[in-house]
């Protein structure tokens, strides 16, 4: 008999367990939103910045969405869908949603800002692939070279344009 109990006992807590998860990795439970905890968002993170890098090389293509050759918006549009998360399609609409970040503060899979014309318009975005003591690591698609991994610190051109960040993976 306590052997039986004792059983019962580890199918019960197992059964929690189960349950737990389940919990946590939905988005919400009768229509309250459930926050995923930051070993989710750390694996979407890590899958977002896998799912960039695999497109390195890929040729710039103004309005491209596709393998076959991206814009900078584009880029990051296709990168997120990969991930489940819709983007607004421009660069300037992507710098509107999300959780305003400084640059300091981004992590992988955020996505950077920038701004190549004095008109003061968001013109270029990136997504981050490591923010570090070795410094800031971008992803992004150029003009003239395409779908490429750098380091900001290393680019004057870049770095003095960079304004700020977005949020969109920890965000409900």
């Amino acid at each position: 008999m306590p052997r039986l109990i004792h059983l019962s006992l580890i199918v019960f807590f197992f059964n929690a367990c189960a349950a737990i998860t389940t919990v946590e990795e939905s988005k919400s439970i009768k229509g309250i939103p459930i926050q995923f905890k930051n070993a989710s968002s750390q694996g979407q993170r890590a899958t977002a910045v896998k799912e960039a890098q695999k497109l390195k090389g890929k040729k710039y293509k103004y309005g491209g969405t596709s393998p076959k050759g991206f814009d900078c918006s584009g880029f990051t549009s296709y990168v997120y869908q990969q991930i489940d998360i819709t983007l607004p399609r421009s660069s300037s609409a992507q710098s509107q949603k999300g959780k305003k970040i400084t640059a300091g503060a981004a992590k992988p899979g955020d996505l950077l800002f920038f701004k190549l014309s004095k008109k003061g318009k968001i013109s270029h975005v990136a997504m981050v692939v490591s923010n570090d003591k070795d410094g800031l690591v971008v992803i992004h698609s150029t003009t003239s070279r395409g779908v490429i991994q750098e380091k900001i610190d290393d680019s004057a051109y870049w770095a003095e344009k960079l304004l700020y960040g977005r949020n969109y993976i920890d965000t409900p």
